[in-house]
């Protein structure tokens, strides 16, 4: 997508995704449930502070919105706190709802496909597919049984990214000397 597209980012986090997201030149809303992570962003990730910050749960801040995105992203899936009110056939038919008919959702998922807890990730495709998305996986590792984190890329139209080129690298980390 190109600068100046919307987007709405559900989980703040630290605030890895906001910083490349405004490296990228788009607008984003960033739904974060816990205020707190705004002070532990900023004083200790270098997250910036030029977004439109949204301190609400995230299905709410969705089901409310009038706003149209050109991108979605539900970064929130982390250990044993999944946001199972959103991974419904009802949260993903309001999240189309707030995407433009070529939009993208991104679903980020920590877990290895093919391992017994692969099944929620496989589960959560499903019922994506059921509110009337496309689905493809994205596996971040080039061991498919590695323990990595798997994205689900969602479109309404059919858009794929088999064919798609992403170099790019996540300038985020530049400054910091991250063991691998």
């Amino acid at each position: 997508k190109p600068a100046d597209s919307k987007v709405f980012l559900a989980g703040r986090g630290a605030g890895n995704v906001v910083n490349e997201l405004n490296i990228l030149g788009f607008e984003t809303d960033v739904c974060e449930i816990e205020k707190r992570m705004e002070e532990i962003g900023e004083n200790y990730f270098g997250l910036t502070k030029n977004t439109n910050i949204i301190i609400d749960d995230a299905r709410h801040a969705i089901k409310v919105t009038k706003k149209k995105y050109d991108v979605v992203i539900l970064d929130i899936s982390a250990g044993e706190n999944q946001p199972n009110n959103l991974y419904t056939i009802e949260g993903f038919s309001d999240i189309k709802k707030m995407m433009k008919p070529d939009a993208a959702l991104f679903v980020h998922y920590p877990t290895v496909l093919n391992a017994p807890d692969g099944l929620a990730l496989k589960s959560i495709r499903k019922t994506m597919d059921a509110a009337g998305f496309h689905t493809e996986f994205i596996n971040t590792s080039p061991d498919v049984n590695g323990v990595w984190e798997y994205i689900l890329f969602a479109t309404i139209d059919g858009s794929s990214l088999t064919e798609k080129n992403f170099d790019r690298r996540d300038h985020f980390a530049d400054p910091f000397n991250f063991p691998l």
